[in-house]
């Protein structure tokens, strides 16, 4: 018999369950024959070497229209125009670091186009707009997180448009990783990107590129920006995928986690009877008490080939259009 190893990565919550007693079904299970991970392996080692270098980005290509200077690191994709287009939002007085594994994780095993940068207040994203001084993220008030998920992201997402149409990657195929302060970001993002007109190819209309969504520790009301605003717009919650993972032994995460799945679960298919490539909501609970991107690079929790497994189901897989944002060439 072929030996294998199998690795559970995401479980699901089941459909209409108490939260005081939820119980979990596995979703997606990883199962490789022991030979086949070893050829496997000897093949990401030679590819690696072969990966774009990241690129550091700051100057002019990344100044918010307030005038914050803001800085990120771009792993380029290696599927030409079909790679799939991954920004990681880190924690709250955190810094892009916390992502550099996954980033290039992502990049090597799908070959994904991942920009990770410092949002204000944050890493070297900190010259005030207003001069004299640098924000603080232990001072910023909420209206710099507003700024933080609108003016920063769309400064971010220009960067990606620019990508995009020198057939880089497929914005159409966007999806946003965030941790705790970054899951918020993101949601609020989301909604903003679906619902907000912008003129681009020649039409004017929302660009609904955000397709998938992956919250890592979310905060239920992270400074003032609560979760449950822009879930609660009908595009957001029901035509999104998401993915949703908290520490099985941290209370609070896993009770805000677990609030926002039971917030969004009634619009999306049926776990128990769809089939794996139909499903578009998951919930997963690591068995740990650290938070957020502590999770990331922890032997066993497999949060990793989790993240990149999502991507491939509702990303990488799926057939939307590469389009050129500038119009025709």
């Amino acid at each position: 018999m072929t030996s294998e190893r199998r690795c559970p990565l995401i479980v699901e919550v089941a459909r209409g369950s108490s939260p005081r007693r939820l119980p979990v079904f596995a979703a997606i299970a990883l199962v490789v024959p022991l030979g086949a991970a070893r050829l496997a392996w000897a093949e990401n080692a030679d590819q690696e070497k072969k990966l774009p270098p990241a690129e550091e980005v700051a100057g002019s290509d990344l100044v918010t229209s307030d005038g914050l200077q803001l800085s990120a690191t771009f792993y380029p994709g290696t599927e030409g125009r079909e790679s799939v287009p991954v920004v990681l939002l880190h924690m709250w007085k955190g810094d892009r670091k916390e992502y550099a594994g996954l980033a290039l994780y992502l990049q090597r095993e799908k070959g994904c186009a991942v920009l990770v940068p410092d949002l204000r207040g944050h890493g070297e994203s900190t010259q005030s707009p207003f001069g004299g001084g640098k924000l603080d993220a232990a001072k910023m008030g909420t209206d710099q997180f507003y700024l933080m998920a609108y003016n920063d992201m769309e400064t971010l997402r220009k960067f990606l448009v620019d990508r995009n149409d020198k057939e880089e990657l497929n914005l159409k195929k966007l999806c946003i990783v965030g941790a705790e302060m970054g899951a918020a970001v993101a949601a609020y993002y989301a909604a903003y990107d679906w619902t907000t007109p912008r003129r681009e190819a020649d039409r004017a209309a929302a660009s609904q590129d955000v397709k998938a969504l992956i919250m890592i520790s979310p905060d239920w009301d992270f400074k003032g920006l609560p979760l449950n605003k822009p879930l609660a717009n009908p595009l957001v919650r029901s035509q999104i995928s998401m993915m949703i993972v908290a520490g099985k032994e941290d209370p609070k995460s896993l009770a805000d986690a677990r609030r926002v799945y039971n917030l969004i679960t009634r619009y999306h298919v049926d776990p128990e009877t769809a089939e794996l490539d139909q499903r578009d909501l998951f919930f997963g609970e690591p068995p740990t008490k650290l938070e957020g991107t502590k999770m990331l690079g922890v032997k066993g929790l497999n949060l990793e080939p989790a993240i990149a497994r999502f991507i491939e189901l509702r990303l990488v897989d799926k057939p939307y259009p590469w389009y050129r944002r500038a119009g025709k060439k």
